[in-house]
């Protein structure tokens, strides 16, 4: 028989009997769903006694101690965060992971594909089909107002286009 076993029940049962004197005492003092958070806090230590969880928990706690432990004396693993330490650094200078810059990467092929484009004919903001010349040639936008609407999402050209016909 365990140390959690014999004693396990008794520790429970106490730190859920304090632990509802507490939530009592912040019902009345800071309102019925402090009280009630208090509550359900306090019922868990009991609700693992009852379910026999204590000597799982028991067991878990004392396997994160004895790896903190060998962790934090271990030569060997100070050598492994070093090497881990290194390998983020790496990253961070050579410009990161290519999947988290998948944002650059569209916009330079939007840019590339804009690029060879005909000058007579007008973009998707634009407003004609099929790339044919334009009646009337759509006003150019500050530079400060195509900085504001960089982030690549439908609603932004829709407000740019809206804004571009006085309507708000």
């Amino acid at each position: 028989m365990s140390t959690w076993d014999s004693i396990g029940g008794a520790i429970c049962v106490a730190i859920s009997a304090a632990g509802l004197i507490a939530s009592w005492l912040a019902w009345r003092k800071r309102g019925a769903i402090s009280g009630m958070r208090g509550i359900a806090w306090s019922l868990i230590p009991l609700a693992a006694y009852l379910t026999n969880s204590v000597l799982l928990i028991g067991r878990i706690a004392s396997a994160i101690g004895r790896f903190a432990g060998a962790f934090v004396f271990s030569p060997k693993s100070w050598a492994g965060v070093i090497v881990l330490a290194l390998a983020l650094l790496l990253f961070v200078v050579s410009g990161g992971l290519p999947l988290l810059n998948w944002r650059k990467a569209r916009e330079r092929r939007h840019r590339a594909a804009g690029a060879g484009k005909d000058d007579g004919a007008v973009g998707p903001r634009g407003g004609t089909a099929g790339g044919a010349p334009a009646a009337v040639e759509a006003p150019r936008r500050p530079a400060r107002a195509a900085r504001a609407a960089e982030p690549d999402d439908d609603m932004s050209e829709v407000e740019a286009i809206l804004r571009q016909r006085g309507i708000k």
